[in-house]
């Protein structure tokens, strides 16, 4: 498949995804759409009633002189109608009801094969064409006589009084239009913006769109096991310790971390900051699973949050929850609050609470715990917080010996990472390369359990849990904790 194809493919499976992912908008702006039309169909309607009543034709003398005869009939029919549609005729009936003129409509019809004539009054009121009904019946032998000759009307059938209008509102019609061209309307719209979003789309587009060079690419990862667990709504842990993960995000995971450490022959970089341009393009789920994967590698890693109104990192890790960062620790010994992974090589500096605190990583504090984690650990990967709006990444970026961003496939538009990567650049020692995550192809898009990741995701380390405790024996899930100076 050569790369224009590719390019169509990403495109269009990004626009179907942007589609799904705005069912509930396009369903609410249907409705929307059907109930106006529904609101102005209600008021643009008027009611019409409908009269009506049949007179029986025949010869004077005899009754049935004209019956079958449908050729007399018509010319009876239309002789007689063109009299009762006569200015003079409606305003005498006006005369008789005590009426300014006449309101209704008039219309006169033959039922097939029989001498007998329906006929009605249409007006927007049942008791005016009930009236005018009525009159038209009394006095139409003043000119029929004249007209119709020796051809006589009776009343067959005694004229009905109008409950219902006779015409169709067409609510019901206009409000399923408004409904589907509502649909058409918002898909329609989402296609368009999304075609001339300019985002990232496929591998393709790295080269030509961003400042940076893509290490590697993370497919759309399902957020559920099974279809029991989505019924729950129990997404699984997002780390590569889980079986439940698939065989090429694990893969796609231990080749950024082989391509770091091949680099690191020759640059010697220790800590790395994963970031991205904003929230919920997945860094978490990215710099947890790098530092599991480095730690499965025999090296000794600490993973730290470094995103002062977040906290993840404990919580998904079932890590203590007395010990972490809170806010009230700008002068704390920070070494005090890492805790080991039982099991592994990996340790974890999470924060307690949504501190809100960007000040605590420019601390005095902050700064002795990575120079002593330096020494202390082969490797540090901070799990930053996004660039758009936060201080926490201007911060943590000074610290790093490298900066990896996270882009989620047709998430931020090209010059949102563009502006991101310059930030990065300027306080930090630039970007040392990207990860294109939550890559989605067309087969995966009608997924009964959902796709994508960025946060959100389940909790739980799955059968590891915390090794020896040293700081008190916890039930429940948390399991147990030992201290950061143990070595398996």
């Amino acid at each position: 498949m050569n790369k224009e194809s590719k390019n169509l493919k990403d495109t269009l499976t990004c626009i179907i995804k942007d589609v799904l992912d705005n069912w509930v908008t396009i369903v609410c702006f249907a409705v929307a759409v059907a109930l106006w039309a529904e609101i102005i169909s209600s008021i643009l309607f008027v009611p019409q009633y409908t009269s009506s009543t049949t007179f029986v034709l025949f010869n004077q003398g005899n009754y049935n002189g004209a019956y079958g005869n449908t050729n007399k009939t018509s010319q009876v029919v239309k002789s007689f109608r063109s009299v009762l549609n006569s200015q003079v005729f409606k305003k005498k009936i006006a005369e008789t009801l005590d009426m300014e003129a006449f309101q209704g409509n008039i219309n006169m019809s033959v039922v097939n094969g029989t001498n007998l004539i329906t006929l009605s009054v249409t007006s927007n009121s049942s008791d005016t064409s009930f009236r005018e009904l009525r009159s038209i019946i009394e006095n139409h032998s003043i000119v029929s006589s004249q007209v119709l000759g020796d051809v006589v009307l009776n009343v067959f059938e005694q004229p009905s009084f109008p409950i219902s209008p006779s015409n169709s509102s067409g609510i019901a019609r206009n409000r399923l239009v408004g409904l589907v061209a509502g649909f058409i309307l918002a898909v329609l719209f989402i296609v368009i913006q999304s075609s001339y979003r300019d985002t990232v789309r496929s591998r393709e587009d790295f080269p030509g769109k961003l400042e940076t060079e893509l290490l590697e690419t993370i497919h759309h990862e399902k957020k559920y096991k099974n279809i029991k667990s989505f019924l729950k709504g129990k997404k699984k842990v997002m780390l590569i310790t889980e079986p439940s993960m698939s065989f090429d995000f694990v893969e796609t995971i231990k080749k950024i971390n082989t391509k770091i450490l091949r680099n690191n022959d020759k640059l010697n970089n220790k800590v790395f900051l994963i970031t991205s341009s904003a929230p919920g393009e997945g860094k978490t789920v990215i710099a947890s699973n790098m530092a599991l994967a480095l730690s499965q590698r025999g090296k000794r890693v600490l993973l730290i949050e470094g995103d002062s109104r977040k906290a993840e990192l404990i919580r998904l890790f079932n890590g203590n929850p007395v010990l972490g960062m809170v806010k009230d620790n700008y002068y704390h010994n920070y070494m005090n609050d890492i805790q080991k992974v039982s099991g592994t090589r990996l340790y974890i500096l999470g924060n307690l609470e949504d501190t809100g605190t960007e000040e605590q990583y420019a601390s005095n504090s902050f700064r002795e715990l990575m120079d002593n984690a330096r020494k202390e650990f082969d490797y540090i990967i901070i799990d930053g917080s996004c660039v758009e709006g936060r201080a926490d990444v201007i911060e943590t970026a000074k610290y790093a010996d490298a900066i990896i961003m996270v882009v989620k496939q047709n998430y931020r538009t090209v010059e949102r990472i563009n502006e991101a990567v310059d930030v990065l650049s300027f306080y930090g020692n630039g970007v040392i390369g990207c990860v294109f995550n939550d890559k989605t192809q067309l087969g995966m898009i009608n997924s009964p359990f959902g796709y994508g990741y960025g946060y959100g995701y389940g909790y739980g380390y799955g059968h590891y849990g915390y090794g020896h405790y040293g700081y008190g024996r916890y039930s429940g899930h948390y399991g147990r904790y030992e201290k950061i100076e143990e070595e398996e």
